[in-house]
């Protein structure tokens, strides 16, 4: 039966979908050797042991936002950043070093024109940071009468004139002549195929590819540290109305009531708290931020800030918006207390957002590079700082952040966190040296209810209480 309606489906599939064509630019990659020191202080490409790990490193370069801003600005019409950003991929071309840019599209025209127009705009993107860079060494390089600054100057000027050191164009985009993925009778064989295979062993497959941990015991005996919150799984309608409001339901403030109390007792203030996970949907923004109006609620001053430049969310959790965020700090002479926006009635919260789109991690360095004023700012402000960051067990953003923080805390949720990513953020803050405070365990099934969830007495006690008042 599983078959049949697998194969059914792909039939359906294949009549009714529009056809994709894909095109592909290259670009070729020339890598600086280690000890160049013409382009120092220039974000360029270097050599390293591993061609690959150079490749991918080229590839997140030209893989930019900017790229894709100045791409969609080019192609015009309905084209946004999102839509390029679906459109188009970059990844390197085997072991060489060759980066093939792929474009998909309706049209083998249109799918050629949009990843010509990518190459293009990759390519302007990079070269007006370059230049950006670069002027002011040149500028300083003029006044030097010492023949080595003057044969670098020589070297640096064509990066003025938009030269790239790193990246030029291999070969443009041609026009498909046929739309990519395979023939309508070979998606029928595959999905009977797959149909017979899901269908035979389906619960055993799914037990053994299985990746995630099942409950919070288990999240302890993988990550062994105490834990300092269970945040119970909440209804779908009271998710829904979550998400709609910041007030927390009982059970879930009492979780982070319990955890704001051990908080008090253990730490002395102010106190920078970094909150990671180890999985995407694990719950750490949402903990982040029903922790930090814990805190508020309880008389702290907070600052809330939102370093995973990669998916900022803290907007979208806390319902606010602001003109500028962290990444304006690179920018402009603002101060931290210039960006900080209140949270929605609770003075006592202040928060920074990121200031950015997805996919802006490369500028995590040059923040990195400011946390020491940033943090000591904060330290001034609010008595608790807690730093949002992305999920150490996927990425390694948060590692760089480690040395500014004073604390941590491990967010999991059962039957969303995966295990090998635990077990990978486990070992990295090991190697670092860090000790986490605790674990934050969300999501987890609630297994009785509780009458203590309100402030004052228990259900029963106020029961009793109505009662005697009325005899």
């Amino acid at each position: 039966m599983v078959a049949l309606v697998m194969v059914a489906a792909a039939v359906g599939y294949s009549v009714k979908r529009a056809p994709t064509y894909e095109a592909t630019g290259e670009l070729l990659l020339t890598p600086l050797p280690q000890d160049d020191r013409v382009f120092q202080g220039l974000q360029v490409v270097r050599d390293s042991n591993d061609p690959a790990r150079t490749a991918q490193t080229a590839a997140t370069l030209i893989d930019s936002p900017q790229a894709e801003l100045l791409t969609a600005q080019r192609l015009g019409g309905d084209w946004t950043r999102t839509k390029v950003h679906t459109a188009v991929s970059v990844q390197p071309q085997g072991g060489s070093n060759v980066l093939a840019i792929t474009a998909k599209a309706s049209s083998g025209v249109l799918a050629a024109r949009v990843a010509n127009e990518f190459t293009t705009a990759a390519l302007a993107a990079r070269q007006r940071l370059l230049s950006t860079q670069a002027a002011p060494i040149i500028a300083q390089l003029k006044t030097s009468t010492s023949q080595t600054d003057r044969d670098r100057l020589s070297q640096l000027q064509p990066v003025l004139r938009g030269q790239d050191p790193n990246l030029s164009i291999s070969q443009s985009a041609v026009v498909p002549s046929s739309p990519s993925g395979p023939a309508k009778w070979l998606v029928g064989v595959l999905a009977l195929i797959a149909g017979l295979a899901l269908g035979s062993g389906a619960a055993l497959l799914m037990e053994l590819v299985s990746q995630r941990v099942h409950d919070g015991d288990e999240v302890v005996s993988i990550f062994p540290l105490p834990v300092l919150a269970h945040v119970p799984r909440l209804p779908r309608r009271a998710r829904r109305r979550r998400q709609k409001s910041l007030v927390m339901p009982p059970a879930v403030r009492e979780a982070y009531r319990t955890l704001q109390v051990q908080l008090d007792t253990q730490l002395s203030l102010p106190r920078v708290i970094m909150l990671t996970s180890a999985s995407t949907g694990d719950g750490k923004t949402t903990a982040a931020t029903s922790l930090s109006l814990a805190l508020a609620a309880s008389g702290h001053r907070v600052v809330l800030m939102d370093f995973d430049l990669r998916k900022p969310d803290v907007d979208r959790v806390m319902g606010i918006t602001a003109t500028h965020g962290l990444v304006s700090l690179l920018t402009s002479e603002m101060s931290l207390a210039d960006i900080l926006v209140p949270a929605p009635d609770l003075p006592p919260l202040t928060v920074a957002l990121a200031g950015t789109g997805e996919g802006d991690a490369l500028l995590l360095g040059a923040l990195v590079a400011r946390m020491p004023q940033i943090m000591a700012e904060a330290r001034e402000l609010a008595e608790y700082v807690i730093v949002d960051t992305a999920p150490l067990g996927e990425v390694s953003d948060a590692l760089r952040l480690l040395p500014h923080v004073d604390d941590i805390l491990v967010v999991s949720r059962p039957d969303n966190t995966q295990r090998p990513n635990l077990e990978h953020l486990r070992d990295l803050l090991a190697r670092s040296g860090r000790d986490p405070l605790g674990l934050v365990i969300v999501g987890e099934t609630q297994r009785r209810p509780s009458g203590y969830y309100v402030y004052g007495q228990p259900t029963s006690g106020r029961k009793r209480l109505r009662a005697s008042s009325t005899r």
